[in-house]
């Protein structure tokens, strides 16, 4: 057998080495516990310390004690695979124990990474269910008895509190707890991705300055829409920021872009003359060109949850002494927002990455190892991440990546290549499609995709490192049950207290965050009572349509006008702190609103000022539409608001966004507004508008004006939006022929998937 072979030439030490416990061939021999051992809970390393579990019997396997079944988490490692994890703790570096093979002649033999492999990083690959996160919280458990530091990517947000039951006591204090968006802890991690760290010469300054630069376009550029003068603007005001005695953060960006005033003020406070005059031409650069990024970090200002992160003028963590003093990150993202994940992701990795970066280049002797894990890789990856030169310069700075996915072939083709050719150590569990079983098997020679479509749950494929860099022929291991818990779930949320009371500070408060705006006394968007003014104009236009009396700017009864005015703040401003009997002070010093007292009721009207401020405005790029398109989309929003929606005509930028949106107290959704008035011969840009509104949760209504007969467009649109099937005059449907074959869950090839197929009933070639 393979393992033979390789642990009998003496390229890897077996747990022998470090256990005296007698190897025994033979079978899987289940035992039950005594009253003391079920009863009692078996200690840890860690100095009183015991494991939070009851065991029931404990299986052996070659005479190790191997699997234990328990009361209440069910299936966990035995004792002998528990040791083999603690060892760590006294002959660190050590191996890292992913699994073992067992026959009647062999008994029970582990399988190992050699530590110095972890270097060359590792791929898991897996379906659901199958063993990978019980694989990769196995590894973390080893490298904390280990003593290193690491950090682990939980997209799903499931495992990592998981993770903090089986930490031995002694790390917890090395834990970073990042988990954007909770409401469950009263700290939070704060972020400044501007801010500096103190260097000794000026070549260090010059060098974080342009390593955090880089890392803020990363997380900027996750658009289409990225261009050249966004680049530009974002390395100038960066470069500017960063060089200030001010403490700037993102928030001060999207207000100084705000507006040509507050950017010329900006500009000429900068003190490099080099980057001064670019800065001037930005505060003279058309709205339009300054309007793409401005939009970027806009999506950002208006998400409360990133919006808490990154405010803060000072970073809670520093990325430095998490790596220099072996901190333990987690990075918790349970939020459907994929902008949110891979802003965060985005924002710890590079971070990450630029201080390894630098502890490399500052130290002359080796650095202490690190190690990074990223679950599901697929839901965080991009292009921005810069995957490939971290996996290529990693080795050599003594920084482990270990990436898990459940899909390879969605990867794009570049992040695809850098995990083939920078991911040495593969661990494979079945996968259920076929091009992902071909691509894996690739490293497996003699052995095909059936082979691994066909794996049982918690069996891998990889193969072994041995010493000189050389690697075994392919084997199939069975993987440990998990590492067994140390502490009860309730015992979680105290962790992560602990954790941000040492890393952690208090969220910011809008009204705080909004105080202390470095040129908040000059930006009239940053006031809230602007925002109040400038909200109670939009909800007295709507009461006025509704109410028929838009057009004529009529008088309308103020009570109603404060109703519209809660709704929308409630949608669209949930932060903003207003008190109901403010309104009115709100009111009398409006310039946009003017007020009168008319039999008894205080109505208000707009002023000239309030009626440009509300008159709907659609934009000027291409994807804006005419004067037609803007007629449909006025009358919708009266047809609408008449019925008690409320609507916003956006203005077109050239991003992807609907016409307009619209909300109804009776509904809790949104609803996209699609003006086709050329569409309908265009059937892509209709499907688009509905993908659109599908990915982003909403209802889309699409309204046409009347053709040669009254629903002569409307029946195009919807032909366009219909199932491509035919109802023939018996009642029976049949589909259009097509020129693929139809295929679910990857095909008939694909394990569980299946193949369309039409039975033979006539000698024609048509599908049914």
């Amino acid at each position: 057998m393979v393992l033979d072979r390789f642990f009998g030439s003496g390229d890897e030490a077996s747990s022998d080495d470090h256990h005296d416990e007698h190897a025994a061939g033979g079978d899987e021999q289940p035992e039950e516990n005594t009253a003391a051992e079920s009863s009692a809970h078996q200690p840890s390393p860690d100095e009183d310390e015991q494991y939070d579990i009851v065991e029931q019997n404990t299986t052996r396997i070659g005479g190790k004690k191997v699997i234990t079944e328990t009361a209440d988490e069910g299936t966990v490692a035995g004792p002998f695979v528990r040791e083999m994890f603690e060892a760590g703790i006294y002959n660190a570096p050590a191996p890292l124990w992913i699994g073992y093979s067992e026959d009647p002649q062999t008994g029970f033999r582990e399988a190992p990474l050699r530590f110095e492999s972890l270097f060359r990083h590792t791929w898991i690959a897996g379906t659901t269910g199958y063993g990978k996160t019980t694989e990769l919280l196995n590894m973390m458990v080893q490298w904390a008895y280990s003593g290193y530091g690491f950090t682990y990517f939980d997209p799903k947000g499931r495992d990592s509190r998981e993770l903090l039951r089986m930490l031995p006591k002694h790390r917890l204090k090395d834990v970073v707890w990042i988990e954007p968006g909770s409401t469950t802890h009263e700290k939070t991690i704060g972020m400044n991705f501007l801010e500096v760290p103190e260097c000794e010469t000026r070549e260090e300054l010059e060098n974080e300055i342009e390593n955090r630069v880089e890392n803020l376009k990363a997380v900027f550029d996750t658009s289409d829409y990225w261009g050249i003068n966004m680049e530009a603007i974002t390395e100038s005001m960066a470069r500017a920021m960063m060089k200030s005695e001010k403490p700037f953060s993102i928030i001060d960006m999207y207000f100084t872009l705000l507006n040509a005033e507050r950017r010329e003020d900006f500009a000429l406070d900068v003190e490099d003359p080099y980057i001064r005059e670019f800065c001037l031409e930005i505060a003279n650069m058309e709205e339009e060109t300054i309007r793409p990024l401005l939009k970027r970090i806009k999506s950002w200002v208006e998400n409360s949850v990133i919006r808490r992160i990154i405010a803060h003028r000072e970073s809670t963590i520093d990325f430095r002494d998490i790596i220099d003093n072996d901190r333990i990150v987690i990075v918790r993202t349970p939020v459907e927002n994929t902008d949110i994940k891979k802003m965060v992701t985005l924002g710890v990795m590079r971070n990450l990455w630029s201080s390894i970066q630098r502890r490399s280049y500052e130290l002359d002797t080796t650095p202490d190892p690190y190690f990074v894990l990223c679950d599901e890789f697929d839901d965080i990856a991009s292009d921005n991440l810069d995957i490939e030169s971290m996996l290529a310069r990693a080795r050599s700075m003594r920084l482990s990546v270990t990436l898990a996915s459940q899909y390879p072939s969605q990867f794009d083709e570049d992040t695809l290549k850098a995990m083939q050719n920078n991911c040495d150590n593969l661990l494979t569990f079945s996968v259920n499609d076929s091009d992902d079983a071909e691509l894996l098997m690739k490293r497996f020679r003699d052995y095909t995709a059936e082979d691994l479509i066909t794996t049982d749950q918690f069996k891998v494929w990889t193969r072994i490192p041995l010493s000189g860099g050389r690697y075994s022929e392919p084997v199939l291991i069975r993987t440990f049950p998990p590492y067994p818990p140390l502490r009860g779930t309730d015992d979680v949320d105290d962790i992560i207290e602990q954790s941000l009371e040492r890393y952690g500070t208090d969220p910011l408060t809008d009204a705080e965050i909004l105080q202390n705006l470095i040129y908040s006394d000059s930006n009239e968007a940053a006031n809230p009572t602007k925002i109040l003014d400038e909200t109670m104009a939009e909800a007295l236009r709507t009461v006025q349509i509704r109410e028929g009396v838009r057009e004529a700017n009529g008088w309308v009864e103020v009570t109603a006008v404060d109703e519209e005015l809660v709704a929308r703040l409630e949608k669209t401003e949930p932060e903003i702190d207003y008190a109901y009997e403010d309104l009115p002070d709100v009111r009398d010093a409006s310039q946009l609103i003017e007020v009168d007292l008319q039999n008894d009721e205080i109505v208000a009207r707009l002023t000239d000022e309030g009626e440009e401020l509300v008159r709907p405005k659609t934009g000027t790029v291409g994807s804006a539409g005419g004067t037609s398109h803007d007629a449909v989309l006025l009358d919708t929003e009266v047809a609408l608001t008449e019925r008690g929606f409320s609507v916003e005509i956006l203005e077109q930028d050239g991003s992807e966004q609907p016409d307009a949106v619209a909300t109804h107290p009776d509904h809790d959704v949104v609803f996209n507004i699609e003006a086709e008035t050329t569409t309908p011969d265009r059937p892509a840009k209709v499907l688009q508008n509905l993908k659109r509104a599908h990915e982003e949760d909403r209802i889309p209504i699409f309204v046409v004006r009347p053709g040669e007969s009254e629903t002569q467009v409307a029946s195009r649109v919807e032909n366009i939006l219909s199932k491509p099937l035919h109802e023939r005059s018996d009642g029976t449907e049949q589909f259009y022929n097509c020129d693929e074959i139809v295929t679910f869950g990857g095909g008939a090839t694909a394990h569980g998937g299946v193949t369309a197929v039409r039975p033979q009933t006539t000698d024609a070639n048509r599908t049914v």
